[in-house]
């Protein structure tokens, strides 16, 4: 089965082109993450199923997305988790092994921090990040823990929000063997690749891989090897 595809309801703005290639084009399930379904209506495409609180999905949206039979999975405003962490539950649900995470990174640091976290504590999927300008990937030392970064000059960092990570990255201009990281620590922001690729890899705990666009040159090139 193909990962889900987890839309939110903050697009970077003036990229509908690439959202709609990324929905139009994803193979397997969709799922709104609440105002995520006005983005995937944008875009042409009915998701498959649409979860939140719906305080950002207007009610036009949200009786067209139910008038074409999509699962609608409501809850109440007044709750202790995410959008975003219904939509990752609903893809946990569906029996999907991962879930790519598109739209979610608010103007609003603490919405930011919020979803980063969603991301982090999810141990059931295979996660990975992309939106305009950027990718990334969480890694897991009981799971997919390693992966490959090409593009010559493109930067990535590295961030843990466990205690007690251990991390290596070989072939970067700043490599690390079996480093222990702190929570949000700066010891892996912002390394550059070379001309061969880097791999970075989880040998203890769990790490967010996040590479942006920087001037000219493009995010790093995401590669795994099947298990």
């Amino acid at each position: 089965m193909d990962s889900a595809l987890v839309v939110c309801a903050a697009p970077a703005p003036a990229c509908l082109e690439f959202y709609r290639d990324l929905i139009a084009g994803h193979p397997g399930r969709i799922i709104a993450a609440d105002g995520g379904a006005t983005l995937c209506l944008a875009v042409g495409r009915v998701p498959d199923v649409l979860v939140g609180d719906f305080d950002s999905v207007a009610p036009d949206v949200l009786a067209r997305v139910r008038a074409a039979g999509v699962p609608v999975i409501a809850s109440s405003a007044d709750k202790d988790v995410t959008d975003l962490d219904l939509a990752l539950r609903a893809a946990v649900d569906l029996g999907s092994p991962g879930a790519t995470v598109t739209a979610a990174w608010s103007a609003r640091l603490d919405h930011t921090l919020a979803a980063i976290g969603s991301v982090f504590v999810q141990r059931s999927l295979i996660i990975d990040l992309i939106d305009p300008g950027m990718a990334g990937c969480l890694l897991d030392s009981d799971g997919r823990s390693s992966v490959t970064l090409v593009g010559a000059g493109a930067t990535f960092s590295l961030f843990t929000l466990e205690t007690g990570a251990v991390l290596s990255c070989r072939g970067a201009r700043y490599e690390l063997d079996h480093a222990s990281l702190d929570p949000l620590s700066a010891h892996g922001l912002s390394n550059r690749l070379l001309e061969e690729p880097a791999v970075v890899t989880a040998e203890r705990g769990r790490a967010l891989v996040i590479s942006h666009a920087l001037g000219n040159t493009r995010h790093a090139t995401f590669r795994f090897v099947p298990a």
